[in-house]
């Protein structure tokens, strides 16, 4: 399949999961033109991840959405566990890692809260006074 017909502007990430295939040698295969980030959720294997355009991730989303909104940077949270979390993290004013989240993640996280099955993201918004 030539390149050009790969990238499509309906479709702006792909999820893989157990592949058969290593993700190392997806990760070679397709990175000139695709973010690959491997699945931190071991449930769904080891070659699981996902396949996504270059630049486009959960940061921009949330870059347009406030934009759009007409909200203050200062005023942002995001709670994350996984790889694909790490850029949205780092941009917002309050990127928070969740306890289960890996060590990669929690290093992009300006705080890191309870595992998600110990209350993390009601006991993080307790501590900032958002509820």
């Amino acid at each position: 399949m030539e390149e050009d017909e790969i990238v499509r502007e309906d479709i702006n990430k792909v999820a893989f999961l157990g592949s058969d295939y290593p993700i190392e040698k997806i990760s070679q295969q397709f990175s000139s033109t695709f973010t690959v980030i491997p699945s931190t959720v071991p449930f769904f294997g080891e070659n699981s991840g996902e396949i996504s355009l270059l630049g486009i991730h959960k940061a921009t989303a949330i870059e347009k959405i406030i934009q759009h909104l007409d909200i203050n940077k200062e005023n942002t949270f995001a709670f994350g566990d996984g790889l694909n979390d790490i850029e949205m993290l780092s941009f917002v004013q309050y990127g928070i890692a969740m306890g289960n989240a890996n060590d990669e993640v929690k290093r992009a996280a300006a705080d890191i809260t309870d595992r998600h099955d110990e209350d993390g993201i009601y006991n993080s918004f307790k501590k900032y006074g958002l509820i």
